[in-house]
């Protein structure tokens, strides 16, 4: 293989983007990487890196020792099956759900193939590498990594306790954590979900261009502005227990927390919210679209834009006081 690291992960970039439609996959092929048993995926669980094991085509066998295991930023490993030229074919899975470490992925994607194609079929046992890599990967980011995460997850619980004990809507409208373009999706709109902790201002991270996609007639901002305190009311664990309390879908809710980093459930920050705001995603919204781009696609080389918002200047509503 004639490809470096940096190569690879271009390469896996560029094939993760030219794929929309959920369950398509495409073979990972270009820049003299030629294996037949690499494949990128879209599925609902979110994109994966699926590597083909137990056939003609490749050089491994099903040996991973850690299947259904979770990693940072929701990555997650299983052990799969697919048809392929309606033929099943067993596959290692490696998922991301989470759009916003999309790159971070590619990049621990591309390590993982550079050791395949160069290292792995010689040593004939490549998955005990791969499992070391990846704990070193879990160690690396699991201290200020898992705080943002932890803020994320805050602002999704405390609209979900919201809307259960308000509105009555069940557990199924929390999207996000199985890796929908939107964050919660009822009935007759969706919401998406941006949680800070800076003090003042307005100014959201938008990641990539169905963020601020209309998929139906009313789309939602929730903005939360916590501050972490001693005394704080809220705890990714309480607000957990607390829909427990409320909700006798504890099989879907447990479904959408399994992948996030264990330790969040134990972890003693308490925080308060400070604001929490509704704005309407709308013609007003600052975006940025295909319709930016000349030809409305994007330029060549790119494969992610990500752009900060000022909302300042948006009508906001009190949670409280929004129509759900």
């Amino acid at each position: 293989m004639n490809l470096n690291p940096s190569q690879l992960e271009e390469l896996v970039s560029q094939h993760f983007s030219a794929l929309f439609n959920p369950n398509d996959t495409v073979l990972l092929a270009g820049g003299g990487l030629s294996e037949t048993w690499l494949r990128c995926a879209l599925t609902e669980k979110g994109k994966a890196l699926l590597i083909e094991t137990d056939s003609p085509n490749s050089p491994f066998t099903r040996q991973f020792p850690v299947p259904g295991r979770t990693f940072p930023g929701r990555i997650r490993v299983e052990e799969i099956q697919r048809n392929l030229h309606h033929q099943p074919v067993n596959f290692i899975a490696f998922y991301c759900r989470n759009e916003r470490i999309i790159r971070l992925f590619c990049r621990l994607m591309a390590d993982i193939i550079w050791h395949l194609c160069n290292e792995g079929p010689q040593t004939g046992d490549p998955w005990t590498y791969l499992q070391t890599r990846l704990e070193g990967w879990r160690m690396l980011f699991s201290g200020a990594d898992n705080l943002a995460i932890e803020k994320g997850l805050i602002g999704e619980l405390y609209l979900l306790r919201h809307l259960i004990t308000r509105h009555n809507h069940p557990i199924t409208i929390w999207d996000g954590p199985l890796g929908g373009t939107k964050d919660f999706r009822l009935p007759d709109q969706n919401i998406e979900v941006k949680t800070t902790s800076v003090r003042t201002g307005y100014l959201v991270e938008i990641s990539g261009l169905f963020q601020t996609v209309s998929l139906q007639a009313r789309e939602k901002l929730l903005f939360i502005r916590l501050e972490q305190t001693s005394n704080g009311p809220l705890s990714v664990r309480s607000l957990r227990d607390e829909i427990l309390a409320l909700t006798n879908e504890t099989e879907e809710l447990n479904r959408r927390l399994e992948d996030f980093p264990p330790e969040l459930f134990e972890s003693p920050n308490r925080w308060e919210v400070l604001e929490a705001v509704v704005m309407d995603i709308d013609a007003r919204f600052p975006r940025i679209s295909e319709h930016s781009f000349v030809n409305q696609q994007l330029p060549d080389g790119i494969v992610q834009i990500k752009w900060t918002a000022d909302l300042s200047m948006l009508d906001k509503t009190r949670l409280m006081d929004a129509n759900f």
